[in-house]
This record gives C-alpha cells, sequence and structure tokens, in this order.
C-alpha cells in the first residue's frame, strides 16, 4: 500500500480542508481482484470505509486505486482487504 510520502505531502499542502488522497493497494494474490476494501481511522472520530474496484496494471503488478479524504493531521490506521490478503498500516499525515 502507499505513496504513503507523496500522500503526506498532499496533506501537508491541502490547508484546513485536507486533501483527498489517491493511494494504491497491491493485493498479493492478484488473480482474482473482486474489490478492496479500505478502512481508515482518523486520529479523533470513528472509522470510515471506502471500497474500490478500479484495478491498473504497473508492469507485472495489477492494483487497486483507493481514494481517500484526509482532513485530520495525526496517526491514522489504515486497514485494507482484498479477497484473502490484509494488511494494516499506522501512517502520520
Amino acid at each position: 500500500m502507499g505513496n504513503f510520502v507523496e500522500a503526506r505531502a498532499e496533506v501537508a499542502k491541502g490547508g484546513p480542508n485536507g486533501a483527498e488522497l489517491q493511494l494504491y493497494v497491491f493485493p498479493q494474490h492478484a488473480a482474482a481482484m473482486p474489490g478492496v476494501r479500505l478502512t481508515a481511522t482518523p486520529p479523533t472520530g470513528p472509522p470510515r470505509t471506502v471500497t474500490s474496484k478500479r484495478t491498473n496494471q504497473g508492469d507485472e503488478w495489477s492494483y487497486y486505486r483507493v481514494a481517500l479524504p484526509v482532513q485530520d493531521r495525526g496517526v491514522w490506521r489504515l486497514e485494507a482487504t482484498a479477497g484473502p490478503d490484509s494488511g494494516c498500516f499506522l501512517v502520520r499525515f
């Protein structure tokens, strides 16, 4: 999952309204790509869930593009699930 460096830069220049991040998720088992569910827990407030079925191809990798609005700075917990694959990330925006 990423690009967190680019995402941090987008949030920093987003001002008080935050930014809509374009993240990517690379599942391990790309043969069947049923979609991805991303649950994002901000530093304060309830978790939000976004889903995506938008797939892209980069070299030999298939991946999802996920739009995530971020308004709160601080540490976010991002949990991605795509079929049998899942991952959890703590990211500071």
